[in-house]
């Protein structure tokens, strides 16, 4: 019984050796696959962020030239007229305005004033 104790015992520590060598290098192998997908998954991810942002920045492009062309006066007349139906000012329908008619007396903003931020005063 002995000698089979001694037996079991001596193919017991074969046994873990072999599953030591066996799974050290697999485990490392495990690793570097599991480190190489998840580079890869990350380089993926990297490239549809890139693309994003590439749409993103041609899409800001096409934005502005529309705002700046939407901005330009003879559109703003063009839509006033297509849209709201309004046409361009007779000169009879103008009326100038000049400070000489305010006999000397101005008007301005005052931000100190009892009545808040908005109040006005008149000065003589």
């Amino acid at each position: 019984m002995k000698n089979w104790l001694k037996k079991m015992t001596a193919d017991a520590a074969i046994v873990a050796k072999i599953l030591i060598i066996v799974a050290i290098p697999t485990g490392l192998l495990v690793f570097h696959v599991w480190n190489q997908y998840r580079i890869t998954a990350l380089g993926y991810e990297i490239a549809e962020v890139t693309s994003e942002h590439r749409k993103l920045l041609e899409e800001n492009k096409k934005l502005t030239v529309e705002a700046r062309l939407q901005g330009r006066s003879d559109r703003v007349t063009l839509v006033a007229q297509e849209r709201f139906g309004l046409q361009e000012a007779r000169p009879e329908q103008v009326i100038t305005v000049s400070l000489d008619d305010l006999g000397g007396v101005e008007e301005h903003a005052r931000l100190d004033g009892p009545e808040g931020l908005a109040s006005s005063s008149v000065t003589h």
